[in-house]
C-alpha cells in the first residue's frame, strides 16, 4: 500500500471534538477485533477503537473544548502506560498533539475525484480539511475532514540455510564453548538481546 485515506470526521453541525490517538502496538501482539471498529466507553465519553494497515487507533467522543481534550489525553496516555506494563505489551502512542491542516478554501468534491465515495457515504461535497493517521490529534467534529494513511517500508533479512548451519558448526568449534556454558551471566545477557531482537 502507497497510501491510503478515509473519513476522518463526522462533518456535523455542531461544535463538539474528538481526540484520535493512534497506538503501534509491539511485534507479536494485537487487539482481536471482530469487526473493522469496536465502540466501547472510557468514563462517560464513547470511544471507538480501530485497526487501521499498520497501527491501531483509540478515537474518544464528545468532548467540549480543546481544554477538554488537552486534560483527557495526558490521563489516557498515563492509562496506556499502566496498560503497557499489566498486559507485558509494547505501545507506542505520540508524545506531541499535531494541529489537523484546515484547507484556505474547502476542496469541491469532482465527479472523477477519488473522494467521490465521501460524497456519497457522507453525502459531502467539500474537503475542509486532513491529518495522518499516525498523528495524535484534537478533530472538530464540525469540520469535513479526511485521514491519510501512508504506506510502511518493512526491511527483512533473509539468511539461507547453509549460512545457518555453517554459523552452527564455526560456534561449536570456539575453543572457550566450555567456559561459556558456564559463564551464566553472559548466557543470559545474550538471551536477552535475542529476545529484544
Amino acid at each position: 500500500m502507497m497510501s491510503s485515506f478515509s473519513i476522518g470526521s463526522k462533518g456535523l453541525d455542531n461544535r463538539s471534538y474528538s481526540i484520535y490517538l493512534p497506538m503501534i502496538w509491539s511485534t507479536g501482539n494485537e487487539l482481536q477485533l471482530d469487526t473493522e471498529k469496536f465502540t466501547g466507553s472510557l468514563k462517560n465519553y464513547t470511544c471507538i477503537l480501530e485497526k487501521h494497515h499498520y497501527t491501531y487507533s483509540l478515537t474518544i467522543e464528545g468532548l467540549d473544548s480543546i481544554e477538554e481534550c488537552q486534560e483527557i489525553i495526558e490521563e489516557v496516555k498515563v492509562v496506556i502506560n499502566w496498560l503497557s506494563l499489566k498486559r507485558v505489551v509494547g505501545i507506542k502512542i505520540p508524545e506531541q498533539v499535531t494541529d489537523v491542516t484546515i484547507y484556505q478554501n474547502p476542496i469541491k468534491i469532482s465527479e472523477k475525484s477519488d473522494y467521490k465515495f465521501i460524497e456519497k457515504s457522507m453525502g459531502w461535497d467539500e474537503l475542509d480539511g486532513d491529518y495522518y493517521a499516525t498523528q495524535l490529534v484534537f478533530i472538530p467534529e464540525n469540520k469535513r475532514l479526511i485521514r491519510w494513511e501512508m504506506g510502511e517500508i518493512t526491511a527483512l533479512s533473509q539468511q539461507k540455510p547453509s549460512m545457518f548451519f555453517e554459523d552452527l558448526n564455526e560456534g561449536m568449534n570456539v575453543d572457550n564453548l566450555a567456559d561459556i556454558l558456564m559463564n551464566t551471566k553472559l548466557r543470559l545477557a545474550v538471551e536477552l538481546y535475542s529476545a529484544y531482537k
